[in-house]
């Protein structure tokens, strides 16, 4: 069996979601002294038990760097395979996989308008969109980082061109995302159950950006206040939604996972 979650409001949180100290909370990320995102004690528990029983995959759109500085995650939970970038790089054992990295950037080519050609074609848009700063994420894609977090309808037009370009565009909160439409969390995750031969996959996420991954799964698990339950015209036979919202969702989640476990009898999994 194979879980791959994705980390952002889903197992981990911002300070913003923290409304007071809590002893159950603990800090798990911090840049340059600076406190950045939590989780449950008790979800760290409960992940160190599923590694041992299942194979965990921690999915995230987060840079190489910006995963990293999840210490927690090399330290205590040891996953065996790591997705970053949004499905665009794969660690495996803490190296970069070569072959899939290879495989990634050969579609630029084949499938989609280059990123170097693509930021230069959104340069020459003129938006009525204030952005505060833009980034680049390892040579894979990019995202603008907006002062509002509702651009209005300029979004409809950015939608259409980034779908002519072979990329698709994203908005989860004041970051406006534009992907490759070849880098995805589902193939990423596809990729990683192929080779260790899974028999079910269980996958969880808050953002449009993990959605994808309920196509590959058995069952897709997702924190009630995230983007997908405010979606309608989605297929939920295999979507479960937490009854718990905020970090306490977490918890919710990997219960729902362990009692999977359970049920199929997984005793574990050799990593």
């Amino acid at each position: 069996m194979l879980f791959a979650s994705d980390l952002d409001r889903t197992l981990i949180y911002s300070k913003k979601f923290i409304s007071q100290k809590d002893e159950r909370i603990r800090l798990v990320e911090t840049k340059n002294s600076k406190e950045i995102s939590y989780m449950l004690k008790s979800s760290v528990e409960m992940l160190k038990e599923l590694s041992t029983k299942l194979l965990f995959v921690p999915v995230t759109t987060r840079s190489i760097e910006q995963y990293q500085r999840l210490k927690i995650l090399e330290k205590e939970i040891k996953p065996k395979y790591a997705i970053v970038c949004n499905g665009g790089n794969i660690f495996k054992e803490g190296k970069l996989d070569e072959e899939w990295k290879r495989l990634v950037h050969s579609k630029f080519d084949d499938t989609c308008l280059g990123l170097k050609e693509i930021r230069s074609e959104f340069n020459k848009l003129r938006l009525d969109i204030n952005i505060k700063k833009v980034r680049q994420v390892d040579n894979l894609f990019f995202y603008c980082v907006l002062h509002e977090t509702n651009p209005g309808s300029i979004l409809k037009e950015l939608t259409e061109w980034a779908k002519k370009n072979k990329w698709t565009m994203v908005l989860n909160g004041r970051k406006l995302y534009f992907i490759p439409n070849h880098v995805t969390k589902n193939r990423a995750v596809r990729y990683i159950a192929n080779k260790e031969e899974a028999k079910k996959i269980i996958t969880s996420g808050d953002s449009l950006l993990d959605y994808c991954m309920a196509n590959i799964s058995d069952i897709f698990i997702s924190p009630s206040h995230g983007q997908i339950n405010s979606l309608e015209d989605i297929d939920k036979t295999n979507v479960k939604f937490t009854k718990q919202s905020g970090i306490f969702a977490s918890d919710e989640i990997l219960k729902l996972v362990l009692r999977e476990v359970k049920q199929n009898k997984v005793i574990s999994h050799n990593l």
